[in-house]
């Protein structure tokens, strides 16, 4: 938004200039040079980056507007000092030099944590690895929702010697500005199923030729039962 000055005879007066930025890439991007003028009619803002001239892309990636410069689809070479000049028959008046950086946090973690399950006193080990980014991100882990304040080992979570409160949900946070969350892991804890052997003595003698019906039961169906002879399955 540009506006008439009541100043006569002077250079444009610059109302709002260019803001240093953090920004996303391949994301759509404006910066503002908003400017009174005491003359409309010859009043002429030029854009530069790094000290060079901008113009509009012939793509129309780049688009120089009267006050504002719009980047459509920003792209790592985009990054830079940018500021502007507006001019009139009475002088230029040049903006702040503004610093535009950007991020970038690909979607995808190569390793996220799985679900498992882990008896009391074990050891476990979450995996993570996060995605690329620049800047690199910073990786931190949420439990049941909240922040956990622990060392890691590079970037997975390391659980020392299981406690009832470590039964819960994960997740992996890598960020750098941006923020992207890994697949949900849950760690549930292993009940070692109890067998009975029937009969139970631990040594049973036979006469040759003698039949005997040994029996497994367990108290969880959702194993399955193999048996062994001399340290070779039987089938």
């Amino acid at each position: 938004m540009l506006g008439l000055c009541q100043c006569k005879n002077s250079p444009p007066i610059l109302i709002e200039q260019p803001q240093d930025m953090i920004a996303e890439l391949d994301k759509p991007m404006a910066i503002h040079c908003r400017t009174e003028s005491s003359s409309l009619d010859d009043l002429h803002i030029d854009w530069y980056k790094d000290g060079r001239l901008v113009t509009t892309d012939p793509n129309a990636r780049i688009i120089t507007e009267f006050m504002a410069l719009h980047i459509i689809n920003t792209m790592p070479q985009d990054a830079g000092i940018y500021y502007c000049i507006a001019k009139n028959s009475y002088g230029q008046t040049q903006s702040r030099k503004a610093r535009i950086q950007f991020l970038k946090l690909d979607k995808e973690f190569p390793v996220s944590p799985i679900s498992t399950s882990a008896s009391l006193g074990e050891r476990i080990r979450l995996r993570c690895q996060p995605p690329y980014g620049s800047p690199n991100p910073i990786v931190y882990w949420i439990k049941d929702g909240k922040n956990l304040s622990v060392p890691l080992d590079h970037y997975d979570l390391i659980l020392p010697s299981i406690q009832k409160s470590d039964f819960g949900s994960y997740r992996c946070i890598a960020s750098n500005g941006l923020i992207r969350q890994s697949s949900i892991a849950y760690l549930t804890e292993f009940h070692r199923p109890k067998l009975t052997i029937q009969p139970s003595s631990s040594r049973i003698d036979l006469h040759r030729g003698q039949s005997i019906d040994l029996q497994c039961h367990i108290n969880n169906d959702q194993y399955d039962i193999e048996w062994h002879f001399n340290n070779k399955i039987i089938r």
